[in-house]
């Protein structure tokens, strides 16, 4: 199942029970003027009946908590991104100071080698 038809899984879970016959803002229009004019304007909130404001408000706290949950999911990516990032500076500085202690190593046993040979 991908991101969209889980978003839409929860949307629609918490919706169900008030907004099941809400028709999208967008799409309701009224005739305006007179004398068969078929000119269509869009309803604006205030000119809906109480049901119709209440289904418009949980449709839009619905798209709001649905921003939020993709916003949240963006937000744990770019921290789990940043962990990475952060491990993989700890990983390099690591590496890098074996690498010293390889080289001191290196020459502490090339000094042991010469006082061999001199002994």
């Amino acid at each position: 199942m991908d991101q969209k038809e889980e978003g839409q899984m929860q949307t629609n879970s918490v919706s169900d029970k008030f907004c099941k016959n809400f028709v999208d803002p967008m799409t309701i229009q009224q005739k305006s003027g007179g004398h068969g004019n078929k000119k269509c304007t869009p309803i604006r909130p205030h000119q809906l009946p109480i049901r119709q404001t209440a289904l418009l408000t949980c449709y839009m706290l619905n798209a709001d908590v649905a921003l939020l949950e993709k916003g949240l999911e963006n937000t744990r990516r770019r921290l789990q991104l940043l962990q990475m990032e952060n491990f993989e500076r700890r990983l390099e500085q690591f590496c890098q100071s074996l690498d010293r202690q390889r080289a001191r190593v290196a020459a502490l046993s090339a000094d042991l080698d010469t006082d061999l040979n001199n002994i």
